[in-house]
């Protein structure tokens, strides 16, 4: 169907920046979500990206590839299909999701960018990947709730939605014992507490005041250890909430 060779175009041209002009990296970044709690508009974010030159294609680049275009011809596909070619849709959204990654070495080996530099890069670009899946996903099914794959499942993700959103009272500790917790039952998986402190900021869970407060206590473990930040009070707030999602 259409909508399969959309999405099969969209998760390809996205694999190489290279491929995504300016314009259309605004527009996912303004409509994505996720990564614009300052509410920008379409120009204030593509003056921001103006500043990072070195990480767009040069000036003779001009094999950009639609994407925004694309995009809308999606949603109007989607609109004609059934509940049940939906749903098969939207699993096949999910897998391509999930493997889709990108590629950043040629600016390096061309001398575009210092190792450094594309660091940085993909620190900008995940945000983008991410809000356009979610962009994605709002539009096939707006009741649908998208979290990392590193989560073991939904009510894994749920559970810990929760526990920050409503059971935070002391910031470093609560949020330190939650990741502990969630590794130590294996409900989440793969991140270092890096990773997870910086998904959190991308994801509006964590503010930068806090995010920066807790990585310059250690930039490679700036959360506390179980043994230090576990307590009857924490555990029996997990629990409530572990029952309610698995119980």
């Amino acid at each position: 169907m259409e909508a399969y060779k959309i999405l099969d175009y969209i998760f390809e041209i996205v694999q190489d920046p290279r491929n995504i002009s300016p314009a259309d990296l605004a527009w996912v970044y303004q409509n994505g979500g996720s990564w614009n709690p300052k509410e920008l508009t379409e120009n204030e974010i593509l003056h921001h990206f103006e500043a990072l030159h070195k990480f767009r294609p040069p000036s003779h680049w001009s094999n950009f590839k639609p994407l925004k275009a694309k995009l809308v011809q999606l949603l109007i596909t989607a609109e004609t299909m059934t509940e049940i070619e939906l749903d098969n849709l939207l699993v096949y959204f999910t897998t391509l999701a999930k493997s889709v990654n990108f590629r950043t070495t040629y600016q390096r080996n061309d001398g575009l960018l210092s190792k450094e530099e594309e660091a940085l890069f993909i620190s900008i670009y995940l945000p983008f990947l991410n809000n356009l899946k979610q962009l994605i996903l709002n539009e096939l099914r707006p009741d649908a709730i998208e979290y990392p794959d590193w989560f073991k499942n939904k009510e894994a993700f749920l559970l810990f939605r929760d526990y920050v959103t409503n059971e935070i009272l002391n910031e470093y500790l609560d949020h330190s014992y939650l990741y502990q917790e969630l590794k130590k039952r294996k409900l989440i998986f793969a991140p270092s507490r890096p990773d997870y402190l910086k998904w959190m900021l991308n994801s509006e869970f964590l503010t930068q005041r806090l995010f920066d407060s807790f990585y310059n206590r250690d930039h490679k473990n700036p959360l506390s250890t179980y043994k230090n930040c576990q307590s009857e009070e924490r555990l029996l707030k997990f629990n409530r909430l572990f029952n309610k999602y698995f119980g």
